[in-house]
């Protein structure tokens, strides 16, 4: 009995000692919990305290008007994905302008000024480009290229907008007009002879349209030229993610979109060397923009023998007026084939959903047509037009 009392005395504060120090290391671990929660909650908002006092603090300092309602967002991506995630709702449009219609925020990397009022958009349009000017997010001057026609502005904009210009005029689309035609008639007529019930996504049917018809109208490229079809798949990737979160890094949307247009700036850099050249057999806008393409200067080196110096690589302007270096031949090109091909392929989608829902509509057209000699023409000509 006394041996038993001495081993229960010693194991009693053993007990207690062991559950001490359990105590002790819960309550240190939670203490380490609590401490990196705090540290990243202050964290978080000292920085977008800072966050949006430097926003606040980039206005116009010769102006004392207050910036307009609104939230810069979180640090960083702002308020991006809200507006991803109900930037065309009613009710998110409604609560983000609210009275005036005017309001501010952060999205796609850069702050800006929401403007929702037929009044106020006519005075900013009246005033540009002298007091405002047109930009557009970062992750589409990216993708665009830095001398593209759509990020550009001022002198710049309007001498590229003169050159571009001419590859739209009445001779070169009469020239592009047969290209047009077969494209289309290859389209629709693959729409009609599907299997099954013959049912598809009118918008992206639409869509792979008019991305097979700027490919061959703007650089030449046919279905021949990309067999496999990854130009298309990289031409269309870069369009439907354009506007994203411009942070490159391996993993995001941004950087695929990168990567996706390289391969489209390298096939638009083939397309120009083959142009170049004497042995094509097409007709695209890109020869339009060749015979504005800066030539080659030569320059003296000190041994006295002549070198040409190539404009490839280099983002600096033309010398000569009216001219073009090879990037910006390049980063206009790529704007040409991702500028407009969602606004195009969704009134190619309107229109074959109104026909489709107004047969009377569409019979009269079917009578316009034939009147006309149209409907079964094999080919039209641009003066028929």
């Amino acid at each position: 009995m006394e041996t038993l009392f001495q081993s229960t005395l010693i194991q009693q504060p053993l007990k207690l000692l062991t559950w001490w120090s359990i105590a002790m290391t819960e309550a240190s671990l939670l203490t380490t919990v609590l401490a990196t929660v705090a540290c990243g909650l202050l964290t978080l908002f000292l920085t977008t305290v800072l966050w949006r006092w430097h926003f606040e603090n980039c206005r116009d300092p010769s102006s004392s008007l207050p910036l307009p309602p609104g939230s810069f967002g979180w640090p960083v991506i702002g308020e991006t994905l809200r507006f991803l995630r109900g930037g065309n709702n009613t009710d998110y449009i409604r609560k983000r302008f609210p009275g005036c219609g005017i309001s501010k925020t952060h999205i796609f990397g850069m702050p800006m000024i929401r403007v929702n009022s037929d009044k106020a958009i006519a005075q900013l349009v009246g005033k540009e480009p002298h007091a405002v000017f047109q930009s557009l997010p970062t992750s589409v001057k990216q993708i665009f290229g830095e001398n593209g026609v759509s990020v550009i502005s001022g002198k710049d904009h309007a001498s590229m907008k003169k050159i571009l210009r001419e590859g739209f005029s009445p001779v070169r689309l009469s020239d592009l007009l047969p290209t047009v035609q077969a494209c289309v008639r290859r389209h629709v007529t693959s729409w009609t002879q599907g299997t099954g019930e013959n049912k598809m996504l009118g918008f992206k049917a639409c869509q792979h349209l008019v991305c097979d018809l700027i490919l061959e109208t703007v650089v030449g490229c046919t279905r021949d030229q990309d067999p496999d079809g990854a130009i298309r798949e990289a031409f269309v990737f870069c369009n439907d993610n354009m506007f994203c979160v411009p942070v490159d890094f391996p993993g995001t949307t941004f950087h695929k979109a990168l990567r996706a247009r390289q391969k489209v700036v390298d096939f638009a850099r083939k397309r120009i060397a083959a142009a170049m050249s004497s042995e094509k057999d097409y007709v695209s806008i890109l020869d339009v923009l060749l015979t504005h393409l800066a030539k080659p200067t030569e320059t003296v080196t000190g041994d006295g023998a002549e070198e040409n110096s190539t404009t490839e690589g280099s983002a600096e302007k033309a010398s000569q007026p009216g001219s073009l270096t090879k990037v910006q031949l390049e980063d206009n090109v790529v704007t040409i084939m991702l500028a407009g091909t969602d606004t195009v392929s969704s009134a190619l989608c309107n229109t074959l959903d109104l026909l489709g829902k107004h047969p009377d509509k569409l019979a009269a057209l079917r009578e316009e047509l034939a009147s006309q000699d149209l409907l079964d023409s094999s080919f039209i000509y641009w003066c028929t037009l």
